[in-house]
């Protein structure tokens, strides 16, 4: 089976609904044991509270994607929980205790934690539930991936084929800059002649103070308009090319180390630039990344044994559709015969 993509992180993070009765029809039957409409109503519902921009209320695409990954995920814990029975895995309540303690723990207090769960009209039982499924997950994901290990070749070999992608430092240089900020007024959208011109007139006067003989850093504190950066003498640190505007940029890049600008015009207002320092572009060595290139592809491995194994739970099941909604896990034909 192609490998297809499926939330399966529904289920195995903090997600705070209620309890739901198991009187509803069968959405879907996964080897004998029912995923009922409710099931998948209760977790859609979940989401469409959370749902701030009302994606859930207008947009079909988006109502389906949902649907279809609350179905997969639901399928793929069950499926979980069976393998989970015949290996005689399980979760002691100690393990159980333990989990729901740390979670009450990120709160203030006790009251605050259930403070927070009556505000999303969650209950005690249904968290527990999911807290023994995300523990259930951890101890098969272990023993699934328990060996796999990234020997020095292989990560020596990844570093050579990747260094000039990922362990490239692109060209950096560390900039100072003061602002004439363009105020707009609440509402405006546009800066008017006269607002640039105040401005203009502002950056000219700092303009003037610099060549006087005043320092950057001085003038920076008492006159530049972005204020986070005055407290530091108008220092941003070390940019590359992309974060800022292409104007701040171009100058910036351009400039020599001690080097301070003319006027620059950004979107934001008028700026003045000083570079303090330049940093060419070269590839970090592998003793640098060495332990971030083992991590990495030790995780990627991992996951990948992690996938073939949750879909060779998904090939060997018996899964019966009656639902509506498509999933992701199966492909489509079948389902249409498990509906018929």
């Amino acid at each position: 089976m192609k490998k297809i993509s499926f939330i399966i992180a529904l289920l195995l993070i903090f997600i705070l609904v209620l309890t739901i009765s198991g009187c509803s029809k069968a959405a879907a039957v996964v080897n004998g044991e029912k995923i009922s409409d409710s099931d998948i109503d209760a977790y859609f519902n979940f989401f469409k509270s959370q749902d701030t921009e009302g994606a859930l209320e207008q947009d079909q695409a988006t109502i389906d994607n949902v649907q279809s990954n609350i179905l997969d995920s639901l399928i793929v814990i069950k499926l979980l929980k069976q393998y989970a029975q015949e290996e005689g895995i399980s979760v002691s309540q100690e393990e159980l205790d333990t989990r729901y303690q740390e979670i009450i723990e990120t709160y203030g207090s006790r009251e605050e934690f259930e403070q927070a769960l009556e505000s999303m009209s969650v209950d005690e039982e249904f968290l527990r539930n999911e807290l023994e499924n995300q523990i259930l997950r951890t101890k098969i994901f272990d023993m699934v991936t328990a060996g796999i290990e990234v020997s020095e070749e292989e990560a020596a070999d990844f570093y050579e084929q990747n260094k000039q992608d990922l362990f490239l430092v692109p060209e950096k240089v560390e900039v100072s800059h003061i602002l004439a900020r363009f105020e707009l007024e609440e509402g405006q959208t546009e800066i008017t002649e006269q607002e640039k011109q105040s401005a203009m007139d502002k950056i000219e006067f700092v303009q003037q103070e610099l060549e006087e003989g005043r320092s950057f850093e001085e003038v920076a504190l008492e006159y530049s308009d972005d204020t986070a950066s005055a407290e530091n003498g108008g220092g941003l640190g070390y940019i590359s090319r992309g974060e800022m505007a292409e104007e701040f940029e171009n100058i910036a890049f351009a400039l020599q180390v001690g080097e301070v600008s003319d006027i620059v015009e950004t979107v934001y207002g008028y700026h003045i630039l000083k570079v303090t320092d330049k940093q060419d572009e070269y590839i970090k060595e592998y003793d640098e990344v060495r332990e971030t290139v083992i991590t990495y592809m030790e995780s990627e491995n991992k996951n990948a044994a992690w996938s073939d194994f949750v879909y060779g739970l998904i090939d060997g099941a018996e899964i019966e559709y009656n639902t509506e909604i498509k999933s992701q896990l199966t492909p489509e034909e079948e389902i249409e015969e498990g509906q018929e």
